[in-house]
């Protein structure tokens, strides 16, 4: 029974979620009040394309705006898809070698329509918040090497034909990478 089950069948319709901002007062001790409400199109790999109403407050006093803090959880400003789709596209290109297009008919068949251009688009978000990530976690990074007793470290280059040459930097006893760096060539500067 479990087998046959899909988004597809589960969700034929779009969902309609709704957020609200936790909060009820501001910072500066006034009471929040409300601002607008607006629906938003999104999408996320357990629910497929929803309807998200999202409802803003804000402070009278200081004019700060109020989002609410579970969407932007879940999904990135200004963006259709969630962080869990951005993951799914990420790791399907890089890491199981899926082309555009195969991911495309995967995410459809969990109800979510996407252009190979924005796939593409995903993929390149993925190596930046990846990137971010990393940088965000270099101090528990070296901790972990010193208490390792140090690192090996291991260059290795590659490049296809004329292309810049892309260096990886990684530590051999975690098997962390360290950085990434494209440079032109491979000669001594």
């Amino acid at each position: 029974m479990l087998s046959n089950l899909s988004i597809k069948k589960l969700f034929p319709n779009k969902v309609n979620l709704f957020f609200r901002v936790s909060s009820r007062n501001c910072s500066c001790g006034n009471l929040l009040q409300p601002f607008k409400t607006k629906m938003r199109r999104i999408a996320t790999l357990l629910l497929g394309e929803c309807n998200a109403h999202v409802s803003q407050l804000h402070c009278k006093s200081c004019k700060k705006i109020f989002y609410p803090e579970e969407l932007t959880s879940i999904i990135p400003n200004n963006s259709h898809f969630s962080f869990d789709i951005i993951v799914h596209v990420g790791t399907a290109l890089f890491i199981q070698h899926r082309n555009d297009e195969e991911i495309q008919k995967s995410l459809q068949e969990k109800n979510i329509s996407i252009s190979l251009r924005e796939i593409s688009y995903l993929g390149k978000k993925f190596i930046v918040y990846l990137a971010l990530a990393h940088h965000a976690c270099r101090d528990k990074i070296k901790n972990h090497m010193k208490t390792n007793g140090g690192y090996i470290l291991h260059l290795d280059g590659t490049c296809e034909g004329d292309s810049p040459h892309l260096f990886s930097f990684i530590d051999e006893l975690s098997s962390i990478v360290l950085d990434n760096i494209k440079i032109p060539s491979e000669n001594s500067k």
